[in-house]
C-alpha cells in the first residue's frame, strides 16, 4: 500500500496544489501531499471537526483499504463536503478528500 499511498498524495498535491494543511491518519501519504500535516485525532465526531476548524485544516483525508475502498464514497459526512477521490487502478485502495464546509 505504500506505492499506492505515494501516488494517492502525489495525486492529492496536483489536485488542491501546494501547501495546504491536510489531516491525516498516520501514513506515508503524507510525505507526498507537499503541504502541511494535522494528526487525525482520537476523538468524537464533533471534537474533530472543532480541532480541524481550530488548527486551520483545508483537507480531511480518508484512506480505505478492502473491499470498503471499491464502492462509491457515500455524502460526506455533516460539516464536510467532497473534494475529490483517488482510487487505485491495480489495488484495493482509495483516499477521499474532504473540504470542511465554512
Amino acid at each position: 500500500m505504500a506505492e499506492e499511498a505515494r501516488k494517492a498524495g502525489l495525486w492529492g498535491a496536483a489536485q488542491f496544489g501546494p501547501g495546504k494543511n491536510y489531516m491525516v491518519g498516520w501514513s506515508k501519504i503524507i510525505y507526498y501531499l507537499d503541504g502541511l500535516w494535522t494528526a487525525w485525532p482520537v476523538a468524537d465526531y464533533l471534537q474533530l471537526i472543532g480541532y480541524a476548524r481550530r488548527n486551520k485544516v483545508d483537507y480531511l483525508v480518508e484512506e480505505l483499504v478492502g473491499p470498503e475502498s471499491m464502492s462509491e464514497p457515500t455524502k460526506p459526512p455533516y460539516g464536510l463536503e467532497l473534494a475529490g477521490l483517488y482510487r487505485s487502478e491495480t489495488s484495493q485502495y482509495a483516499a477521499v478528500f474532504y473540504r470542511l464546509i465554512p
